[in-house]
């Protein structure tokens, strides 16, 4: 298994993309509060974690959220997708960490 850490935040709403706030693509929410899902080798399918957001909405700053992924042999791709169903805060990954 291997245990992952992503360290997260949020960016204040941009009133200058008004006019295109109905163009930003959203998830919706699998959790309350929205979550990070990590998908392995593409976008699509099951999650293989989901890390809830309720933590990093309580801070301003940037917030690590962690969760253990499923063991699996050879190399593999990571797709994370922001399932919150809304566009405000817009949700940014700062860093991601994998760690034995």
């Amino acid at each position: 298994m291997t245990h992952l850490e992503v360290r997260v935040g949020q960016l204040p709403h941009n009133f200058q993309l008004w006019r295109d706030a109905k163009l930003v693509v959203t998830r919706p929410a699998t959790v309350p509060g929205g979550a990070l899902e990590v998908r392995l080798d593409g976008c699509e399918g099951k999650p293989v974690a989901t890390l809830p957001l309720a933590p990093a909405r309580k801070s301003d700053g940037l917030t690590t959220l962690q969760a253990t992924l499923p063991a699996t042999t050879g190399k593999h791709d990571l797709c994370f997708i922001f399932a919150s169903g809304e566009y405000n805060p817009m949700w940014v990954v700062d860093e991601v960490a994998l760690l034995p």
